[in-house]
């Protein structure tokens, strides 16, 4: 869960850049004492008590679910190669006391800004704390929150897109292709293909989703009894041979 200083911390190091001097144009870094401000400003909640960074700090990893470390440390490694000022000024952040999850989690965030081509004022799914909220402003982020979750996807992962893609591609296994009808052929002629395919490569448990009707389409017409078991049998080793296909 973030705060609202740690959400306004990460759009103004993500967004804004020095505006002159020796560092024109490189991100904006903020200091230590400016984070303390930024806590003050953004977390206070009227009555005069306030979520500071120490206070973020002690929950933070203890708030992180299965899956998110792993997302945290390659939303970083990816975050680095968008350029060498960003490169840079993740070093500095590391370098001033901020750990390794919050620094991580500015990367997730800018990551996510990037690849799912967001404006300024869009939210992406990493800063959704509810994903059932009813701000309008987080509702598209809540949205895809909500379908990263559904494919085990770690809202922190830094292209959720192409997270979802092969997500589902393992979960639907390969597509039918021509190797399937050469199979299936074989199988059609009295091909025992069962033993020979397993023994030569010791083929697992087949894919629990193979032989859904919208992946692999309907079986020949009139195919029944133990032609259309030879029909599903092809399939299935089809998938188990070429599921890098």
């Amino acid at each position: 869960m973030l705060t609202n200083a740690a959400k306004m911390c990460h759009w103004t190091e993500n967004f804004c850049n020095v505006p002159e001097g020796m560092n024109l144009g490189t991100p904006v870094l903020l200091l230590p004492f400016e984070l303390v401000e930024y806590y003050k400003i953004y977390n206070n909640d009227g009555a005069g008590g306030t979520v500071t960074v120490a206070d973020e700090r002690e929950l933070e990893d203890a708030l992180l679910e299965d899956g998110d470390a792993e997302a945290l440390a390659l939303a970083l490694k990816v975050c680095r190669a968008q350029s060498p000022q960003r490169s840079m000024q993740l070093d500095k952040m590391l370098a001033q006391p901020r750990s390794l999850t919050w620094v991580s989690q500015f990367a997730a965030y800018s990551c996510q800004m990037a690849s799912l081509r967001l404006k300024p004022h869009e939210v992406p799914p990493c800063h959704v704390n509810n994903p059932k909220t009813l701000k309008e402003e987080e509702r598209d982020g809540a949205k895809l929150q909500r379908k990263m979750r559904r494919h085990g996807v770690s809202k922190w992962h830094p292209m959720p897109m192409d997270a979802i893609a092969a997500a589902q591609d393992t979960a639907q296994g390969p597509r039918f292709t021509k190797l399937a009808v050469a199979l299936f052929k074989m199988a059609s002629r009295g091909h025992d293909v069962r033993a020979e395919i397993h023994a030569a490569l010791g083929l697992g448990p087949p894919h629990p989703n193979v032989l859904d009707i919208d992946i692999l389409g309907d079986p020949p017409a009139g195919l029944t009894g133990a032609a259309l078991a030879d029909w599903k049998l092809a399939h299935r080793l089809l998938s188990q041979l070429i599921c890098g296909e």
